[in-house]
């Protein structure tokens, strides 16, 4: 059974996604089609994670990559644990 679906995407990323669509010969749909079942097939190579811990998700926030100096937080925990 098929069913539509209408998305809202910015204007660059549709101009993107047509030129490369255009680049690889193949159709818009097509190509969202199979980026969609890629994803769909990534996820089920995933374990499921007991509910406990699917419970635990989003409740801390890691820094984000180059956010943190580490060898600063070591620093810190050094002194910290060790003092000055």
């Amino acid at each position: 059974m098929k069913t539509k679906l209408t998305i809202a995407l910015e204007a660059e990323t549709v101009e993107q996604a047509t030129r490369y669509a255009a680049q690889t010969g193949q159709e818009l749909r097509a190509l969202l089609i199979a980026y969609v079942q890629q994803l769909a097939q990534q996820k089920r190579l995933l374990p499921e994670l007991p509910p406990e811990i699917q419970a635990l998700r989003g409740s801390i926030r890691l820094p984000e990559p180059g956010e943190t100096d580490y060898k600063q937080l070591i620093e810190e925990e050094m002194l910290r644990k060790y003092g000055a």
